[in-house]
């Protein structure tokens, strides 16, 4: 195996590492702690800060997509109050909650 192909494998593992960390707190209490029942306290944006920082900002960038599609994914599966703001597939949701969900997201 070259160097060339060792990078890219290395590249993935590294994301794969931040994506199952992101995964895993998204389907655990820990990911989404409710403080009432329309407004959760998230500690998912603490892996992709890290990921920014460790990685460099383009594997940030696609570990900060991940949050913003399970963000996307929940507001969708399960609304509250506050789902239109993430998705467009509920009540008076509309295109612009879709770069609330993922813009934000893909900058921290």
């Amino acid at each position: 195996m070259n160097n060339k192909n060792a990078v890219r494998v290395t590249d993935m593992v590294e994301i794969s590492l931040f994506a199952a960390i992101i995964i895993i707190l998204s389907l655990t209490p820990l990911g989404f702690i409710p403080i009432t029942p329309a407004i959760n306290a998230t500690t998912m944006h603490i892996p992709v800060i890290i990921a920014g920082v460790v990685l460099g900002y383009k594997k940030g960038a696609v570990t900060g997509f991940l949050f913003g599609l399970i963000s996307f994914v929940r507001a969708t599966m399960t609304p509250g109050v506050t789902s239109f703001l993430f998705s467009p597939f509920v009540t008076f949701g509309n295109w612009k909650s879709l770069i609330i969900c993922f813009i934000p997201r893909i900058l921290i």
